[in-house]
């Protein structure tokens, strides 16, 4: 869940993100309600990414970390 802004209303807008109906609908002049979270072709779209090698996976962010917390900040 996230709270909705310029890049939020982007994505909702790409269909990659929905409003999240348990906090209701948008009120008028306000584009989004309170909390959006990830769509079926949000997540369809991350799975695509993810196996293009374009995001990486959690063990490979993990690792990351684990690299930059023994270098001290270096990659």
């Amino acid at each position: 869940m996230l709270t909705p802004s310029k890049v939020e209303r982007a994505l909702v807008a790409a269909g990659l993100l929905v409003e999240c109906p348990k906090f209701g609908p948008a009120l008028p002049g306000k584009p989004l309600c309170g909390a959006v979270g990830i769509s079926a072709a949000g997540l369809r779209r991350l799975a695509d990414e993810m196996d293009a090698g374009r995001v990486p996976t959690a063990p490979e962010w993990f690792a990351r970390q684990a690299r930059e917390r023994r270098t001290g900040g270096a990659v």
